[in-house]
Protein backbone atom coordinates (compact mmCIF):
# COMPACT_ATOMS: atom_id res chain seq x y z
CA UNK A 1 0.00 0.00 0.00
CA UNK A 2 1.42 3.39 -0.93
CA UNK A 3 0.45 6.97 -1.46
CA UNK A 4 2.05 10.10 -2.87
CA UNK A 5 4.11 12.03 -0.32
CA UNK A 6 5.67 15.48 -0.31
CA UNK A 7 9.41 15.78 -0.56
CA UNK A 8 11.02 17.23 2.54
CA UNK A 9 14.02 17.47 4.81
CA UNK A 10 15.02 16.53 8.33
CA UNK A 11 18.07 18.15 9.86
CA UNK A 12 20.91 17.58 7.40
CA UNK A 13 18.71 15.16 5.46
CA UNK A 14 17.45 16.07 2.02
CA UNK A 15 15.31 14.05 -0.34
CA UNK A 16 15.63 13.47 -4.07
CA UNK A 17 13.90 15.67 -6.63
CA UNK A 18 13.39 19.24 -5.42
CA UNK A 19 15.48 18.64 -2.29
CA UNK A 20 17.07 22.09 -2.22
CA UNK A 21 13.89 24.08 -1.66
CA UNK A 22 11.99 24.33 1.63
CA UNK A 23 9.02 21.98 1.70
CA UNK A 24 6.75 20.39 4.30
CA UNK A 25 8.22 17.62 6.44
CA UNK A 26 8.37 14.09 5.09
CA UNK A 27 5.78 12.81 7.54
CA UNK A 28 3.27 15.66 7.39
CA UNK A 29 1.06 13.63 5.04
CA UNK A 30 0.15 10.97 7.59
CA UNK A 31 -3.55 10.46 8.05
CA UNK A 32 -5.32 9.86 11.33
CA UNK A 33 -5.06 6.21 12.44
CA UNK A 34 -7.94 3.86 11.74
CA UNK A 35 -9.72 1.79 14.37
CA UNK A 36 -7.51 -1.16 13.45
CA UNK A 37 -4.34 0.45 14.62
CA UNK A 38 -3.08 3.20 16.91
CA UNK A 39 -6.25 4.70 18.36
CA UNK A 40 -6.93 1.56 20.37
CA UNK A 41 -3.32 1.14 21.45
CA UNK A 42 -2.55 4.58 22.80
CA UNK A 43 -2.06 4.45 26.57
CA UNK A 44 -4.73 7.10 27.14
CA UNK A 45 -7.27 5.00 25.23
CA UNK A 46 -6.48 1.51 26.45
CA UNK A 47 -5.59 -0.73 29.35
CA UNK A 48 -2.59 -2.98 28.75
CA UNK A 49 -1.98 -6.45 30.14
CA UNK A 50 1.27 -8.00 31.32
CA UNK A 51 3.01 -10.04 28.63
CA UNK A 52 2.76 -13.73 29.68
CA UNK A 53 6.48 -14.32 30.17
CA UNK A 54 7.92 -15.08 33.59
CA UNK A 55 11.37 -14.02 34.76
CA UNK A 56 12.40 -17.68 34.90
CA UNK A 57 11.24 -18.25 31.32
CA UNK A 58 13.13 -15.18 30.14
CA UNK A 59 16.35 -16.24 31.86
CA UNK A 60 16.07 -19.78 30.49
CA UNK A 61 15.42 -18.45 27.00
CA UNK A 62 18.40 -16.07 27.02
CA UNK A 63 20.78 -18.58 28.60
CA UNK A 64 19.72 -21.68 26.65
CA UNK A 65 18.28 -20.65 23.30
CA UNK A 66 20.36 -17.50 22.80
CA UNK A 67 23.41 -19.13 24.42
CA UNK A 68 24.43 -16.04 26.38
CA UNK A 69 26.64 -17.19 29.27
CA UNK A 70 27.07 -15.67 32.75
CA UNK A 71 23.72 -13.94 32.57
CA UNK A 72 23.42 -13.21 36.29
CA UNK A 73 26.89 -11.64 36.37
CA UNK A 74 26.18 -9.57 33.26
CA UNK A 75 22.99 -8.23 34.82
CA UNK A 76 24.62 -7.53 38.16
CA UNK A 77 27.66 -5.63 36.99
CA UNK A 78 28.33 -5.96 33.28
CA UNK A 79 28.08 -3.61 30.33
CA UNK A 80 24.32 -3.04 29.88
CA UNK A 81 24.61 -1.97 26.24
CA UNK A 82 26.70 -5.05 25.42
CA UNK A 83 24.05 -7.29 27.01
CA UNK A 84 21.31 -5.43 25.15
CA UNK A 85 23.10 -6.01 21.85
CA UNK A 86 23.70 -9.70 22.60
CA UNK A 87 20.04 -10.32 23.41
CA UNK A 88 18.61 -8.41 20.45
CA UNK A 89 21.09 -9.85 17.93
CA UNK A 90 20.40 -13.32 19.32
CA UNK A 91 16.67 -12.90 18.89
CA UNK A 92 17.13 -11.65 15.33
CA UNK A 93 19.30 -14.64 14.43
CA UNK A 94 17.11 -17.23 16.13
CA UNK A 95 13.68 -15.88 15.24
CA UNK A 96 12.59 -15.62 11.60
CA UNK A 97 10.23 -12.93 10.42
CA UNK A 98 7.44 -15.01 8.92
CA UNK A 99 3.71 -15.58 8.55
CA UNK A 100 4.06 -19.37 8.25
CA UNK A 101 1.92 -20.10 11.31
CA UNK A 102 -0.85 -17.83 10.07
CA UNK A 103 -1.84 -20.74 7.80
CA UNK A 104 -2.59 -23.18 10.62
CA UNK A 105 -6.23 -24.17 11.00
CA UNK A 106 -6.80 -22.02 14.09
CA UNK A 107 -7.11 -18.43 12.80
CA UNK A 108 -4.64 -15.87 14.11
CA UNK A 109 -7.43 -13.73 15.55
CA UNK A 110 -8.37 -16.63 17.84
CA UNK A 111 -4.83 -16.83 19.22
CA UNK A 112 -3.67 -15.16 22.41
CA UNK A 113 -0.44 -13.92 23.95
CA UNK A 114 0.35 -17.34 25.39
CA UNK A 115 0.33 -18.92 21.91
CA UNK A 116 2.59 -16.21 20.54
CA UNK A 117 4.95 -16.44 23.53
CA UNK A 118 5.33 -20.19 23.02
CA UNK A 119 6.12 -19.65 19.33
CA UNK A 120 8.76 -17.07 20.20
CA UNK A 121 10.41 -19.23 22.87
CA UNK A 122 10.55 -22.10 20.37
CA UNK A 123 12.11 -19.85 17.71
CA UNK A 124 9.14 -20.12 15.33
CA UNK A 125 9.00 -16.40 14.79
CA UNK A 126 6.29 -14.11 13.53
CA UNK A 127 5.92 -10.50 12.48
CA UNK A 128 6.64 -7.20 14.27
CA UNK A 129 3.64 -7.33 16.60
CA UNK A 130 4.68 -10.83 17.69
CA UNK A 131 8.49 -10.52 17.83
CA UNK A 132 8.84 -7.05 19.31
CA UNK A 133 6.45 -7.41 22.29
CA UNK A 134 8.23 -10.67 23.15
CA UNK A 135 11.62 -8.94 22.86
CA UNK A 136 10.45 -6.14 25.13
CA UNK A 137 9.16 -8.64 27.69
CA UNK A 138 12.52 -10.46 27.71
CA UNK A 139 14.36 -7.18 28.22
CA UNK A 140 11.95 -6.14 30.98
CA UNK A 141 12.56 -9.39 32.86
CA UNK A 142 16.32 -8.76 32.58
CA UNK A 143 15.86 -5.39 34.27
CA UNK A 144 15.89 -3.01 31.31
CA UNK A 145 13.56 0.01 31.24
CA UNK A 146 11.44 -0.15 28.09
CA UNK A 147 8.32 1.01 26.28
CA UNK A 148 6.76 0.59 22.83
CA UNK A 149 6.41 3.26 20.13
CA UNK A 150 4.51 3.48 16.85
CA UNK A 151 5.79 3.37 13.29
CA UNK A 152 4.99 2.70 9.65
CA UNK A 153 6.77 1.74 6.44
CA UNK A 154 7.28 4.79 4.22
CA UNK A 155 5.07 3.35 1.46
CA UNK A 156 2.32 2.18 3.81
CA UNK A 157 -1.02 3.93 3.50
CA UNK A 158 -1.92 3.38 7.15
CA UNK A 159 0.14 5.35 9.69
CA UNK A 160 0.46 2.94 12.58
CA UNK A 161 1.23 -0.52 11.25
CA UNK A 162 4.47 -1.13 13.14
CA UNK A 163 5.41 -1.41 16.79
CA UNK A 164 8.95 -1.38 18.17
CA UNK A 165 10.76 -0.73 21.44
CA UNK A 166 12.68 2.03 23.18
CA UNK A 167 15.20 1.14 25.92
CA UNK A 168 16.05 3.89 28.39
CA UNK A 169 19.11 4.38 30.60
CA UNK A 170 21.12 1.41 29.23
CA UNK A 171 24.31 3.40 28.59
CA UNK A 172 23.79 6.16 31.15
CA UNK A 173 20.83 7.94 32.81
CA UNK A 174 18.78 9.49 30.04
CA UNK A 175 20.22 7.44 27.17
CA UNK A 176 17.76 6.10 24.58
CA UNK A 177 18.21 3.10 22.27
CA UNK A 178 15.97 1.76 19.50
CA UNK A 179 15.33 -2.00 19.49
CA UNK A 180 13.55 -3.55 16.49
CA UNK A 181 14.33 -7.20 15.67
CA UNK A 182 10.79 -7.56 14.27
CA UNK A 183 11.56 -6.12 10.84
CA UNK A 184 11.87 -8.36 7.82
CA UNK A 185 14.03 -7.28 4.84
CA UNK A 186 15.70 -4.56 6.87
CA UNK A 187 18.24 -5.61 9.51
CA UNK A 188 19.03 -3.10 12.19
CA UNK A 189 21.24 -3.49 15.26
CA UNK A 190 20.49 -1.76 18.54
CA UNK A 191 20.91 1.93 17.73
CA UNK A 192 21.29 4.98 19.93
CA UNK A 193 18.75 7.79 19.46
CA UNK A 194 21.05 10.27 21.19
CA UNK A 195 21.85 12.33 18.09
CA UNK A 196 20.72 15.65 16.64
CA UNK A 197 19.97 15.27 12.93
CA UNK A 198 21.55 12.00 11.77
CA UNK A 199 23.07 8.98 13.48
CA UNK A 200 26.37 7.26 12.71
CA UNK A 201 26.30 4.47 10.15
CA UNK A 202 25.67 0.97 11.50
CA UNK A 203 26.58 -2.31 9.79
CA UNK A 204 24.65 -5.48 10.55
CA UNK A 205 25.27 -8.54 8.37
CA UNK A 206 24.86 -7.30 4.77
CA UNK A 207 23.09 -4.02 5.51
CA UNK A 208 24.48 -0.57 6.28
CA UNK A 209 21.89 1.64 7.97
CA UNK A 210 21.41 5.13 9.37
CA UNK A 211 18.78 7.11 11.26
CA UNK A 212 17.60 10.63 10.45
CA UNK A 213 15.64 12.86 12.80
CA UNK A 214 12.81 15.13 11.68
CA UNK A 215 11.32 17.70 14.02
CA UNK A 216 12.70 16.13 17.17
CA UNK A 217 10.21 13.29 17.66
CA UNK A 218 10.12 11.60 14.26
CA UNK A 219 12.94 9.29 13.29
CA UNK A 220 13.41 7.80 9.82
CA UNK A 221 15.18 4.45 9.51
CA UNK A 222 17.15 4.23 6.28
CA UNK A 223 19.35 1.73 4.46
CA UNK A 224 22.28 2.46 2.19
CA UNK A 225 20.82 3.14 -1.25
CA UNK A 226 21.69 0.52 -3.86
CA UNK A 227 20.84 2.93 -6.66
CA UNK A 228 19.63 6.52 -6.87
CA UNK A 229 16.54 7.55 -8.82
CA UNK A 230 16.25 11.36 -8.86
CA UNK A 231 12.46 11.00 -8.85
CA UNK A 232 12.39 8.73 -5.80
CA UNK A 233 10.66 10.66 -3.03
CA UNK A 234 12.31 8.56 -0.33
CA UNK A 235 15.97 8.93 -1.29
CA UNK A 236 17.63 10.87 1.53
CA UNK A 237 21.06 12.52 1.61
CA UNK A 238 23.22 12.88 4.69
CA UNK A 239 25.65 15.68 5.51
CA UNK A 240 28.27 14.09 3.22
CA UNK A 241 25.76 13.76 0.34
CA UNK A 242 25.65 10.00 0.64
CA UNK A 243 22.34 8.56 -0.55
CA UNK A 244 20.05 6.53 1.73
CA UNK A 245 16.75 4.77 1.07
CA UNK A 246 14.13 5.63 3.70
CA UNK A 247 12.38 2.53 5.05
CA UNK A 248 10.45 3.25 8.23
CA UNK A 249 9.04 6.29 10.05
CA UNK A 250 8.96 6.11 13.85
CA UNK A 251 7.20 8.54 16.18
CA UNK A 252 9.32 8.34 19.29
CA UNK A 253 7.00 10.34 21.54
CA UNK A 254 3.93 8.21 20.81
CA UNK A 255 3.82 5.28 23.19
CA UNK A 256 1.79 2.16 22.47
CA UNK A 257 0.38 -0.64 24.59
CA UNK A 258 1.33 -4.03 23.14
CA UNK A 259 -1.88 -5.96 23.85
CA UNK A 260 -4.39 -3.43 22.43
CA UNK A 261 -2.08 -2.95 19.42
CA UNK A 262 -2.05 -6.70 18.73
CA UNK A 263 -5.80 -7.04 19.23
CA UNK A 264 -6.50 -4.12 16.90
CA UNK A 265 -4.12 -5.52 14.29
CA UNK A 266 -5.81 -8.92 14.45
CA UNK A 267 -9.12 -7.24 13.59
CA UNK A 268 -7.46 -6.07 10.41
CA UNK A 269 -5.99 -9.53 9.73
CA UNK A 270 -9.45 -11.07 10.16
CA UNK A 271 -11.09 -8.53 7.85
CA UNK A 272 -8.47 -8.88 5.11
CA UNK A 273 -8.48 -12.68 5.34
CA UNK A 274 -12.26 -12.93 5.12
CA UNK A 275 -12.53 -10.41 2.27
CA UNK A 276 -9.55 -11.71 0.30
CA UNK A 277 -7.76 -8.36 0.51
CA UNK A 278 -4.60 -9.47 2.31
CA UNK A 279 -1.71 -7.61 0.62
CA UNK A 280 1.21 -9.58 -0.82
CA UNK A 281 3.25 -11.31 0.31
CA UNK A 282 1.19 -12.01 3.44
CA UNK A 283 -1.51 -13.76 1.45
CA UNK A 284 1.12 -16.39 0.65
CA UNK A 285 4.27 -17.17 2.61
CA UNK A 286 7.02 -14.80 3.62
CA UNK A 287 10.08 -15.89 5.60
CA UNK A 288 13.17 -13.86 6.43
CA UNK A 289 15.71 -15.65 8.58
CA UNK A 290 19.30 -16.63 9.22
CA UNK A 291 21.04 -19.75 8.00
CA UNK A 292 23.54 -19.61 10.84
CA UNK A 293 25.81 -22.39 9.64
CA UNK A 294 26.24 -20.66 6.26
CA UNK A 295 26.44 -17.12 7.63
CA UNK A 296 23.77 -16.06 5.13
CA UNK A 297 20.33 -14.48 5.31
CA UNK A 298 17.48 -16.03 3.35
CA UNK A 299 14.38 -14.19 2.18
CA UNK A 300 11.51 -16.27 0.80
CA UNK A 301 8.56 -14.65 -0.94
CA UNK A 302 5.90 -17.11 -2.12
CA UNK A 303 2.71 -15.90 -3.80
CA UNK A 304 0.55 -18.07 -6.06
CA UNK A 305 2.81 -19.76 -8.61
CA UNK A 306 5.80 -17.53 -7.87
CA UNK A 307 8.12 -18.83 -5.16
CA UNK A 308 11.40 -16.92 -5.02
CA UNK A 309 14.29 -17.32 -2.60
CA UNK A 310 17.01 -14.72 -2.09
CA UNK A 311 20.20 -15.57 -0.20
CA UNK A 312 22.44 -12.73 0.99
CA UNK A 313 26.03 -13.13 2.15
CA UNK A 314 27.77 -10.63 4.43
CA UNK A 315 29.06 -8.61 1.49
CA UNK A 316 25.55 -8.15 0.14
CA UNK A 317 25.91 -10.54 -2.78
CA UNK A 318 22.60 -12.23 -3.50
CA UNK A 319 21.72 -15.56 -5.09
CA UNK A 320 18.18 -15.83 -6.43
CA UNK A 321 16.42 -19.11 -7.13
CA UNK A 322 12.90 -20.24 -7.90
CA UNK A 323 11.34 -23.16 -6.06
CA UNK A 324 8.36 -25.44 -6.41
CA UNK A 325 5.89 -25.72 -3.54
CA UNK A 326 7.23 -29.17 -2.47
CA UNK A 327 10.82 -27.92 -2.69
CA UNK A 328 9.97 -24.93 -0.47
CA UNK A 329 8.34 -27.18 2.10
CA UNK A 330 11.40 -29.45 2.15
CA UNK A 331 13.77 -26.48 2.40
CA UNK A 332 11.96 -25.07 5.44
CA UNK A 333 11.81 -28.53 7.02
CA UNK A 334 15.56 -29.02 6.57
CA UNK A 335 16.81 -25.53 7.44
CA UNK A 336 14.29 -24.39 10.04
CA UNK A 337 13.77 -27.46 12.25
CA UNK A 338 11.82 -25.48 14.85
CA UNK A 339 8.71 -26.21 12.77
CA UNK A 340 7.29 -29.69 13.20
CA UNK A 341 6.49 -31.87 10.21
CA UNK A 342 2.83 -31.78 11.24
CA UNK A 343 2.81 -27.98 11.26
CA UNK A 344 4.44 -27.72 7.85
CA UNK A 345 2.10 -30.31 6.35
CA UNK A 346 -0.90 -28.33 7.55
CA UNK A 347 0.55 -24.99 6.46
CA UNK A 348 1.34 -26.16 2.94
CA UNK A 349 -2.01 -27.88 2.62
CA UNK A 350 -3.84 -24.69 3.51
CA UNK A 351 -1.71 -21.89 2.04
CA UNK A 352 -2.71 -20.64 -1.44
CA UNK A 353 0.41 -21.74 -3.33
CA UNK A 354 0.30 -23.78 -6.51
Amino acid sequence: MSMSTPRGHAGMMQTGRGANRPTPGLTDHLAEPTEWFSANARPENSIDVTYPLTKEEAFNYVSSRLNIPDLEARIAGGDRVELLNLVVEGIKRQTPFTNILWHLSTPMWERDGQDMKEWMVAGKGGVCWMINPFTRAVLDRLGFKTYHIAGQAVDDKLPDTHICTIVEDAAYPGSIHLVDPGLWKDIYPVMSLDFQSESPEYKFHHMTVKLFREGGDRVILSAEAESVDPDDEWILYDANRKAWQARMILRTNERRNWHPFVQSTLKGIKFMTETGTMPPPFGGIVLFGYLVEEGTVVFIRAIGTRIAMYRYDREGKVRISNLSKPALQQFIKDRFPQYSEEELTEVFRRCPLT
